[in-house]
């Protein structure tokens, strides 16, 4: 009986330990380089903004001003060199949809100060054999509230969507990082984007 427990043991251990060793497909990164939450799909699939050559196109459906808050917030992502934020008129690629960036929606719901709306194609295998869902006809809407908002506010609340645009969901994890954009109790300092949006486009962007 003790022989049969213990060749038990010895044929369960092996799975044991590969299950504590074993990573699921990264959507939650735990380590310091990125923290990050990316949205997936329900078989874990990651879900991203599709680019050419890792250009991503958006066109303005705002008036100046929101414009103004947009260009800075672009300009943010932009400093990472890792993908880059583009008119619509530089698009030559039929097949690319730009992000369309709205001013105040008829939302109902006043505490609800920015949204965005994306439909997904099909996944699709990349160069290195990894699955990416690709984000088509993202919509960016900036609602009533707003506009009560600082202009320090108003740029960080841009990005953060922008941040959703690309993939990246809330960080409500528990090992977010107060800096990071998509931090949505962030929103206090209009300053650079941190390392952990540079090391998550990379991982994302690069396939």
């Amino acid at each position: 009986m003790i022989k049969r427990k213990f060749i038990y043991v010895l044929i369960l251990l092996p799975t044991i330990i590969l299950m504590c060793f074993t990573k699921p497909q990264e959507i939650i990164h735990n380590d310091k380089d990125a923290p990050w939450i990316v949205y997936g799909d329900n078989k874990g699939v990651p879900i991203i903004q599709k680019t050419h050559n890792r250009q991503v196109y958006y066109e303005f459906k705002c008036n100046n001003h929101l414009k103004k808050v947009f260009q800075k917030a672009i300009k943010k992502w932009n400093k990472l060199n890792i993908i880059e934020f583009k008119p619509v008129a530089d698009n030559k690629d039929p097949n690319i949809h730009p992000i369309k960036l709205y001013g105040e929606s008829n939302l109902s719901n006043h505490k609800v100060i920015a949204s965005t709306f994306s439909s997904r194609t099909p996944i699709t295998k990349t160069k290195n054999g990894n699955n990416i869902c690709y984000y088509h006809d993202t919509k960016v809407k900036l609602n009533h509230g707003f506009n009560k908002l600082k202009q320090t506010e108003k740029v960080d609340v841009a990005a953060h969507e922008l941040g959703h645009c690309l993939g990246f969901d809330d960080d409500n994890s528990s090992q977010y990082i107060k800096g990071d954009i998509m931090n949505p109790k962030h929103h206090k300092n209009a300053n650079s984007l941190s390392m952990h949006e540079k090391n998550a486009l990379k991982r994302y962007y690069s396939l």
